[in-house]
């Protein structure tokens, strides 16, 4: 069974994967600047989906 947890911080995001999620998803987005805010995330943490 697929975890998909949510997480709002690089931290946050990181720790979800490390602790086995399949995928984190970024919520709420919109409050820290929407597609902008994912496209900062993906050089650092582009590995996880």
């Amino acid at each position: 069974i697929p975890i998909i947890p949510g997480a709002l911080s690089p931290t946050e995001i990181v720790t979800a994967w490390l602790a086995g999620a399949s995928c984190v998803k970024v919520f709420p987005v919109s409050s820290v600047g929407g597609a902008s805010y994912i496209k900062s995330l993906q050089g650092p943490l582009g590995n996880i989906p």
